[in-house]
């Protein structure tokens, strides 16, 4: 577990990318209230046709602007990104060549996600499988990916799993060390 002064992870983007990215996804953020400058580079990045997705456990003004917005019970993020992961893994939803992760460690990832089937994870987050489903076939294609994450997960208890979570779905899916492509923990 982490102090109050440490924190699992930074940006790994400029700020400036985050209007590049083909898909922004915001996940445990009030980015509008929270984070006004980076707002606004979210903002001209969906007007030039860009994807948004918001995750949140309350509805945000930025839903205007966002293809899906998925509202989640408190505390339930860790299980979301692993029914994430566990959707992939057996639809081949990436590409063997973009992917950074070796047969093994998909074996592996997908043997420490296997039991977070959509049923149990709809039910814990309180998400409808749908749009989950949507979720994960809209990252799963993305050209590049973004990742902005705020206060919901820097405070989190399980934030380090969170973000290792976050990592393994862009390495997965062959957006890690992309340009335009990351996780930021935004403080």
């Amino acid at each position: 577990s982490l102090t109050a002064n440490q924190q699992p992870y930074t940006m790994t983007n400029s700020i400036s990318q985050i209007e590049k990215a083909k898909l922004i996804f915001v996940l445990g953020c009030d980015l509008q209230k929270d984070h006004p400058i980076i707002t606004l580079r979210v903002i001209k990045s969906v007007r030039k046709g860009n994807a948004l997705f918001l995750a949140n456990p309350e509805s945000t003004r930025l839903i205007k602007f966002a293809q899906d917005e998925l509202r989640y019970k408190n505390g339930s993020e860790l299980t979301l990104l692993n029914g994430m992961v566990r959707e992939i893994i057996p639809k081949r939803l990436f590409e063997t060549g973009k992917t950074e992760l070796s047969k093994d460690e998909i074996q592996r990832l997908g043997e420490k996600v296997h039991h977070f089937d959509n049923q149990t994870v709809s039910q814990t987050t309180g998400i409808p499988p749908d749009k989950i489903k949507n979720l994960i076939l809209t990252l799963a294609k993305a050209e590049s990916l973004i990742i902005l994450c705020g206060r919901e997960i820097s405070s989190h208890p399980q934030n380090t799993q969170i973000i290792d979570s976050l990592n393994d779905l862009l390495r997965l899916t062959g957006h890690h060390g992309k340009d335009n492509c990351g996780v930021n923990l935004l403080g």
